[in-house]
């Protein structure tokens, strides 16, 4: 008795999307970010303008460095956490300092270890 339509038989039909491009994206969401690779780098025009880190200033405007997302990831003390909450990219240090109640000087600190970690830049 011949089995006509065994499943040996039958071709082996490839699914409409890459399986191992599918593995590497689901397994991202998995995948602590490096704190060394921001996922929001700022732009540099050309490599002439390129400074050294200058010190922190009253004047400075810190910005974040990675995505609010991307914040989760990190194992930050709760100070940190509410520093980051009043960095909007547009007020200076020394206004975001009055608004938490923060001697100037503490919130430079804060503001210096942020950005030594790769979390902000400040213009």
């Amino acid at each position: 008795m011949a089995n006509s339509g065994s499943s040996d038989d039958r071709a082996t039909v490839r699914p409409p999307f890459d399986p191992q491009d599918f593995a590497k994206q689901s397994e991202r969401m998995t995948v602590r970010p490096d704190a060394d690779t921001p996922s929001e780098v700022p732009e540099i025009a050309t490599p002439s303008i390129v400074v050294e880190a200058l010190p922190m200033q009253e004047t400075s405007v810190p910005k974040l460095a990675v995505s609010l997302d991307d914040l989760a990831w990190f194992d930050l003390s709760p100070d940190a956490r509410r520093m980051l909450e009043f960095i909007d990219g547009a007020s200076s240090l020394e206004i975001i300092c009055i608004r938490m109640g923060l001697p100037l000087t503490e919130g430079m600190d804060a503001v210096d270890v942020l950005a030594r970690d790769g979390l902000v830049v400040c213009a």
